[in-house]
């Protein structure tokens, strides 16, 4: 299976990821760019519900240029 992204380093050695067969790709616009924005956030509120109330698991967020950046509980 062909890769759709590359990972690569700029000279200061912070990744960026770049995306192949960009003019292949459809690009959201109006209602469906909305669409699509609601469903991310609704995933990331899933993600993040089951950190909330007396069994609350913990979440780590993670960034790649500076390691670890918040921990939710």
């Amino acid at each position: 299976m062909a890769s759709v992204a590359q990972l690569m380093f700029d000279e200061f050695g912070q990744p960026f990821i770049v995306m192949r067969d960009q003019e292949k790709q459809k690009r959201l616009t109006g209602l469906e760019a909305v669409k699509s924005h609601i469903l991310a956030a609704r995933a990331v509120a899933n993600t993040l519900r089951t950190s909330f109330g007396p069994r609350g698991l913990d979440k780590m967020l993670v960034k790649f240029d500076e390691g670890l950046n918040n921990a939710i509980s």
